[in-house]
């Protein structure tokens, strides 16, 4: 019989937490939508280094705007590891990859309601 490395690590999980332990499930934390910053800084800093090459600059401008779009971005993941509390996991909801026809997947689990797949399928 072939055994996988993950079937041990499963199976050695309950020796590691004890008999009873039991994994929270995760919590949303949409009070934490500021962590999207972490994101959103070194975007801003991408499109703005486009604009410094657009425009010609030649200085350590383009360098300056980088390292400070990284720092902000470190910092804020500092203050979200220790704001977070560790009693269970937490979502933070920035945004839906994937939306279909203006359902969001996160509200609804990825699930259409009957209604919706009817006007769906007469269009």
């Amino acid at each position: 019989m072939i055994e996988f490395a993950s079937t041990q690590v499963a199976a050695g999980i309950p020796a590691i937490l004890g008999a009873d332990a039991v994994i929270p499930a995760a919590v949303a934390a949409p009070e934490l939508a500021w962590a999207g910053l972490i994101l959103l800084l070194p975007a801003v800093s991408a499109i703005l280094c486009g604009i410094c090459a657009i425009m010609g600059v030649r200085g350590k401008l383009p360098g300056v705007i980088t390292a400070i779009s990284l720092i902000g971005a470190f910092a804020v993941t500092f203050m979200l590891f220790r704001s977070c509390p560790s009693d269970a996991a937490r979502t933070i909801h920035l945004f839906d990859w994937v939306a279909f026809l203006g359902v969001t997947t996160h509200r609804h689990a990825g699930t259409l309601s009957s209604r919706r797949l009817r006007s769906m399928s007469t269009r």
